[in-house]
């Protein structure tokens, strides 16, 4: 329900309007209502943006920001994708496919093996970000203790 609508059904039901469309609180209410709309539609951007699932635009850029130093390039689907698997990382990740897990939060699509070193390679590549930021951010988020390695190839 709009604020215009909301107003109009208060002072319906005072039983001292009658609100039939021609009056002069209707033309009041009408005026009301287009100041209401502008700040209705403010509202709802912003609870859109405020939210990683729904946001799209300056709020991506506003939660990226909070772990990179510039925004990513890439769709609003994989800026969603990195920016909920960061949140998602913990310390409690001790198997491949939990390592696994954390490349979209690196900026990066693709999958994770073991080496015959004992090491983790990832194969794919950055989605949205440059090699160097995903190749920081996966310093950052892979296990200090194993050496890695990206390389580039396909993503699936």
């Amino acid at each position: 329900m709009t604020a215009a609508e909301h107003m109009a059904q208060v002072l319906r039901g005072t039983g001292l309007y009658t609100l039939d469309g021609d009056t002069r609180v209707d033309a009041e209410l009408s005026a009301y209502g287009a100041g209401f709309a502008l700040i209705e539609a403010s509202f709802a951007e912003l609870l859109g943006e405020l939210f990683i699932e729904t946001a799209a635009g300056y709020g991506l850029d506003c939660w990226e920001l909070l772990f990179r130093p510039q925004v990513s390039a890439g769709t609003a689907g994989q800026r969603r994708a990195s920016l909920l698997a960061r949140l998602g990382v913990g310390g409690d990740a001790h198997t491949l496919a939990e390592y696994s897990a954390l490349l979209p939060g690196a900026g990066v699509e693709g999958t994770l093996a073991e080496t015959e070193e004992g090491g983790l390679l990832v194969t794919g590549s950055p989605a949205g970000v440059t090699e160097e930021e995903a190749e920081r951010e996966l310093d950052r988020l892979l296990p200090a203790h194993l050496a890695w390695e990206l390389q580039q190839g396909e993503t699936g």
